[in-house]
This record gives structure tokens, C-alpha cells and sequence, in this order.
């Protein structure tokens, strides 16, 4: 039985095929969850509520409901729910676009691979901004707790004359000590404070012969002998209540005044045996906070405006292998690669122009013995109590085993990238066996169709896939007779109608593969038409895929401008003028215009 916490992940997307492969990725990664999908607006809010999900996987484009609503409805009821776009549609502007808005992060369904390292990364975020959010609402619980005690605590304003006995008493020590004031006046402070040693030495402070040492008294007969003012000063007294000693901590304030002739000490007495109480409170609640920190797995760090530490948790210290002393102090530049130190500097200073936490940003850091390890570092401003920014906070995360094992997969990828490619050439090469006359075509239509995609600023994966489907966009004539491939006459219609089947013989050879591009379909398109006068299905305009509509064009530009068992060639220029009058009709206008501009203006030619 797996012993991992289930996971709740609701699917918003409206083609169940793509929901079901993203589910094997994250079985074939070993992840324990629970899924539902839903595509309408009415069934993820019923979701939210009734399936209660730990994590969203959502298309951004869908037919009756988009990426981007769902985004904000989540957003809506749950912040901290991480929103993750999965679509194959998606550009790179819009991927930030949706970040901007909220989302925890986005993945292309050609790089489902990458998914089930999202999951982790937004849960792990999520778990990340619980604890901290916790031990921040626990402060301020605390933070509250102290100014209401500080609040209600009661002042004493006592005045006292030369033989320190009480000329005057503010209403609130009245109140505070339960006495009318007219009976206060006259009396020596010690009795008026209640204090159990008050009356032992009536021509004392007032506080008896017990307190002949005591801070109290210091603090008083200074005032009147100097004039030197004292400023919360803190003593204990000592009370009978109810028969009980009672020992309450106070805040002294004396300061020496001239009423009239006569000197006069105004003694402010404030009570802070609660306050005492509360700060031991605090110290052990950040006592606990700071075990926290100590106790994750992350390096938790901060740093002043210069970016020099002030404080490090332990599992900093391990990461970087210096002890704690060793890093108070130490400035980043002495442990980031220095080709690295102007890129983090300015991560650094975004954060401290526009307050904007920067998640997860990657960076080396140099350990003691000078082994690079690689992070993912987020940051967010510490600010003091008027909002001053002095400086930041940081989590550190050593992604050093996961980059390692990234590498090892993308040299296993490109492994099988290249021997996918041997395979391709193989199946080209098999069917130029069967069309002599052809050969070369498919490879000469892959170059072109590449080199328009580049042109047009497509992804290197997509012109990749592009250049797969160019070499074997014409698969499906295996299934033609050899003597009609190389008839050097010209076709009866039954025979071009044979030819024409070709498409949807490829497409039914290639569908059954899981390639990483969407070959299958290309193949199946690349004698379509924008007017929808193609075949072998009709399709117009946007229905036909965009390295299709490429691929349609590098087809037709050298077939014409190459040799066939019933024509001559008929030259590059034939070719170009047949694109360029049919284009918008026949021909996708902007792949078209690049054709035109790649042969006319930057030299291009088939080799």
C-alpha cells in the first residue's frame, strides 16, 4: 500500500484523450492520486466544492469555458490552491500573462514529462507558504496580545515634595488603587503604593527600612540630590493583598521639578507585571518560530541591503558546508559564480523597487570546498515597523540531484531523439525505393519546411517535429503500385485518385505511434487547401494545422521545381509564381510570403 498522502487533482479539460495521457505520466512517475475532469463552467464549481481538490490541471483553451476563468475562480475561493495551465496551445506571452494572474505554473502537453515535477514543485510551494503563513499569524496573535496588555495597563502619576510624602496623585493612580485622592495626599509613597515594609521607618522613603537598598529609593533621593532625571527603571514591590504577599514588577520615571520654591520628583509608575509575563511568552513563541526554521529542509536566510547574511538556519549551513559564524556577515558575491552575481543582483533589486516576491529563481552557489550545487532561491522584502524596506528574506532549495537527474533524462531524450531520427530515415528511404523518380523529395521538402518555420520564429521543437513529418510526409505511397508512382504518362483518374489516398494511408501508418509532435495529423493535412478545395477531408483555414500549412507549401514549390517521370522540371521560379498567385486562396498568405523571401532575398536553395 503506497504510504503517500493521496492527492486530489481536478482536470479542466475538454478532451478526455489528453486528460488520460497526462494521468499515465503521473502514474508512470509514481504519484498517488485521485482525479475527475470536468470542461463547463457549472462542473468545476460543483468540483471545488464537492471533490474539494488539492491541486488544478486545467487547458487554457476550450470550447465553452477557458483557462484563464477557471483561474480566477479559483483564485476567488482559494488563493493558496495551486493552478497549474497544461495546454498545447499556449504561447509564451499568455503563459505569463496567466503566471501574472496567479497561476502557480504552466506546461506544454508536448513536455508532459515536465508535469508531475510541477505537481511536486507547486505542492512543496504550497506547503512552504502554510508553515510560514502560520508561524506569521501565531506573531501576530502574540504582536496583539502585547498591545492590548500595554493598553490597559495602568499609569500612576504621583508628585512628590521634598519629604517625600505625596503633594499630588492623577485620577488614574486613584483609580488603580482603590483610594479617594484627598486621603492619598500627605501620606509617604510607600503607603500610598500599599507596599508591605511601608510604614517600618516613618522619616524613610516610605518604603520602611527593608527597602534602605532598594531601586526605589536609588532612584528617588538621586532625583532630588542631582536632578538627574531617570527613565523606566524597573523594580519589584512587594504588596499584602488579602493577607498574601504579592510580588508585582514595575516601570519607574522620575523626574525633578521646581513648584514654585520647593523641588518636587514626579514619579511615573507603570505596572508591566502583566507585559513581564507576556514578553516571556513572546520569547518562547519565537523561540518556537525560530525551531521552525530551523527544523525545515530548506535553507531559510537573511540579508541585509548589501546582501551580506544576518541570519542562517542550520540546513543553510549544510548546504553551503560553512558554519553559522562563518556566513554571518559573508556577502552573496563570495559564494555565486561571478558570471551569476550581476543576474542575482538584479533579482535583489526588482524585489526592492516593486515589493514583488520572486519565487524560484535558479542560482549556483560554491560550498566551502568549492563544488558548485545548484538552488532555486525565493525571495521578498523585510521591511521595519514604517515600511522601510531593510532588507530580504530567502528560501533556498538545493535542486543539485534533480538537475542531475534532468540532464540524464535530456541526454536519454536526445538518445532517442537521434535514434527516432535513424528510424525516419530508414522509412523515407524505403519509400524512395518505391518512387525512384521522387528521390530526395521528402528530404528536400523537410529542409524548406524547417527553414520556413525557423523564418516565422516557430519553437526549435515544433520545426523538429516539422522536419520529422517533411521526411516521411509521403509514407502512405508504400501502399501505391510502383508502376503508377513511375508512370510517365499521365494519370487516368481513377489512378489519381489512388494517388490521392496516400495522406490518409500515412496518417492510418503514424497514428498509432506516440511521437512527441503531432506528425500523424500533419501528414494527413499537407495536401489540404485554405479554400478547402484539398484532400483527402476538405479542411479550410484554421482547421489545418500550422506546420501543415508550412509543409503544403514546401511540397508544392519543389515538386514543381523538380523532375517527374511525366514533365520535366519546371524550374524554382515557376514554383515561387504558382505559391505567390494562389496566395490567400490556396497558400496560408504568411508562410507564403516568408517562402518567397527566403528564396528571393537570403540565397535559399535545394541542395
Amino acid at each position: 500500500m503506497n504510504s503517500e498522502p493521496l492527492i486530489r487533482i481536478l482536470f479542466v479539460e475538454d478532451l478526455p484523450s489528453d486528460t488520460e495521457l497526462a494521468e499515465r505520466v503521473l502514474q508512470k512517475e509514481g504519484l498517488h492520486f485521485s482525479s475527475i475532469r470536468v470542461d463547463t463552467e457549472k462542473e468545476f464549481l460543483k468540483a471545488l466544492e464537492e471533490f474539494q481538490p488539492d491541486l488544478i490541471i486545467s487547458d487554457y483553451s476550450m470550447p465553452g469555458f477557458d483557462g484563464m476563468k477557471a483561474l480566477k475562480i479559483s483564485l476567488k475561493k482559494d488563493p493558496a490552491l495551486p493552478f497549474i495551465i497544461l495546454t498545447g496551445s499556449m504561447n509564451e506571452e499568455t503563459a505569463v500573462d496567466c503566471m501574472k494572474v496567479g497561476a502557480t505554473d504552466y506546461v506544454i502537453k508536448g513536455h508532459l514529462k515536465k508535469l508531475p515535477f510541477a505537481i511536486k514543485e507547486a505542492l512543496e510551494q504550497k506547503k512552504i507558504r502554510s508553515a510560514k503563513e502560520e508561524a506569521e499569524r501565531e506573531n501576530r496573535e502574540h504582536q496583539e496580545e502585547l498591545e492590548a496588555i500595554y493598553q490597559n495597563s495602568p499609569l500612576m502619576m504621583i508628585l512628590l515634595d521634598k519629604e517625600r510624602r505625596v503633594r499630588k496623585i492623577n485620577g488614574f493612580a486613584v483609580e488603580s488603587l482603590g483610594r479617594f485622592s484627598e486621603k492619598l495626599i500627605g501620606r509617604r509613597i510607600g503607603e500610598v503604593l500599599r507596599c508591605l515594609h511601608a510604614l517600618d521607618d516613618p522619616k524613610g522613603c516610605g518604603f520602611g527600612s527593608f527597602c534602605g537598598h532598594c531601586t526605589i529609593r536609588r532612584t528617588v533621593e538621586d532625583a532630588f540630590e542631582t536632578g538627574h532625571n531617570h527613565q523606566n527603571i524597573e523594580a519589584d514591590l512587594t504588596f499584602s493583598i488579602n493577607g498574601k504577599e504579592v510580588v508585582a514588577t514595575f516601570l519607574f520615571s522620575t523626574t525633578k521639578l521646581a513648584i514654585g520654591k520647593q523641588p518636587m520628583v514626579l514619579v511615573s509608575i507603570l505596572d508591566i507585571t502583566e507585559r513581564k509575563q507576556m514578553e516571556e511568552a513572546i520569547r518562547l513563541s519565537e523561540e518556537r518560530y525560530r525551531t521552525v526554521i530551523e527544523e525545515i529542509d530548506e535553507g531559510y536566510y537573511e540579508v541585509d541591503l548589501t546582501g551580506n547574511f544576518t541570519f542562517v538556519n542550520d540546513s543553510m549551513t549544510r548546504q553551503l558546508q560553512y558554519s553559522k559564524e562563518e556566513l554571518i556577515g559573508m556577502n552573496f558575491r563570495s559564494y555565486i559564480p561571478q558570471e551569476e552575481t550581476d543576474g542575482v543582483y538584479k533579482i535583489f533589486n526588482r524585489s526592492y523597487r516593486t515589493g514583488e516576491i520572486i519565487k524560484w529563481y535558479p542560482v549556483t552557489n560554491i560550498r566551502k570546498d568549492g563544488t558548485p550545487h545548484f538552488f532555486e532561491d525565493s525571495i521578498s522584502c523585510r521591511r521595519d515597523k514604517e515600511g522601510r524596506v531593510i532588507g530580504f528574506r530567502g528560501i533556498s532549495r538545493d535542486i543539485t540531484e534533480r538537475k542531475q537527474t534532468e540532464d540524464r533524462l535530456n541526454q536519454t531524450l536526445e538518445n532517442l531523439r537521434k535514434a527516432m531520427g535513424g528510424i525516419i530515415q530508414v522509412i523515407s528511404a524505403t519509400v524512395e525505393t518505391r518512387d525512384p523518380y521522387t528521390s530526395g523529395h521528402q528530404k528536400r521538402v523537410a529542409d524548406l519546411a524547417r527553414a520556413i518555420a525557423g523564418e516565422m520564429g516557430l519553437a526549435e521543437d515544433q520545426r523538429d517535429g516539422l522536419r520529422m513529418a517533411g521526411t516521411i510526409h509521403d509514407l502512405g505511397k508504400v501502399s501505391i503500385p510502383a508502376e503508377i508512382l513511375s508512370k510517365p504518362t499521365s494519370l487516368t483518374d481513377l489512378e489519381y485518385r489512388l494517388i490521392q489516398t496516400h495522406s490518409q494511408t500515412g496518417f492510418d501508418i503514424l497514428k498509432g505511434i506516440e511521437f512527441p509532435w503531432p506528425i500523424a495529423d500533419i501528414v494527413l493535412q499537407h495536401h489540404e487547401r485554405m479554400n478547402g478545395s484539398g484532400y483527402p477531408r476538405g479542411l479550410k483555414r484554421e482547421d489545418i494545422s500550422p506546420e501543415a500549412r508550412i509543409l503544403m507549401v514546401a511540397d508544392v514549390v519543389e515538386a514543381m521545381a523538380s523532375y517527374r517521370p511525366y514533365r520535366p522540371a519546371l524550374g524554382i521560379e515557376a514554383a515561387l509564381e504558382e505559391i505567390e498567385k494562389n496566395k490567400g486562396v490556396l497558400y496560408d498568405s504568411r508562410v507564403v510570403d516568408v517562402c518567397l523571401r527566403l528564396f528571393r532575398e537570403k540565397g535559399f536553395s535545394f541542395e
